[in-house]
């Protein structure tokens, strides 16, 4: 059995112990998420891209395919979903409040024409993720809706913070 331990439902935080094979996940929000331990493998048409520890990816909304591949006995995750609305409201928050660019002129062959991307995230949006990890881990934090809004505005921040890139574009 997949177990997931969940916060509400926009912050995510996935141990699976056992392997489960490719699984049809469909996905009615965005969703930004960081590989804590594992490998996850995602299936588009007749590609597959491998994800390892340590990389960030997000899925837009629709079906995709995914496998998870355990590390020393589990592969764990931690994804935000968010809505179109409430992404909308965040980046115009940001945008206007601490005078961010939401523009991007990033294009590759990467992040072309598809409802999902993989990259290695830059090192502070590693460690905010890794921050997450430890609220879960050490229970350091009740993760109540506000809590959630708040990383959540915190990680779009970062996002369009950072040098333009796929994550960004994608955003």
């Amino acid at each position: 059995i997949c177990a997931m331990t969940e916060c509400n439902q926009r912050l995510v935080k996935l141990v699976q112990r056992e392997e489960c094979g490719i699984n049809s996940v469909n996905i009615s929000r965005t969703a930004i998420g960081f590989i804590i331990r594992g490998e996850k493998k995602v299936f588009i048409n007749d590609s597959t891209t491998t994800l390892a520890a340590g990389e960030m990816f997000i899925f837009g909304e629709g079906l995709h395919y995914e496998e998870n591949i355990l590390q020393d006995g589990a592969f764990e995750q931690i994804v935000f979903y968010i809505s179109t609305e409430d992404l909308e409201k965040i980046i115009i928050s940001v945008s206007q409040n601490y005078s961010i660019s939401c523009q991007s002129n990033h294009i590759c062959n990467k992040c072309r024409n598809t409802n999902f991307i993989a990259t290695e995230p830059s090192p502070i949006i590693a460690e905010f993720f890794g921050y997450i990890n430890r609220y879960f881990r050490h229970n350091s934090i009740r993760v109540t809706e506000a809590v959630e809004q708040i990383k959540l505005t915190e990680l779009i921040f970062l996002i369009l913070n950072d040098e333009d890139n796929c994550i960004k574009r994608f955003i």
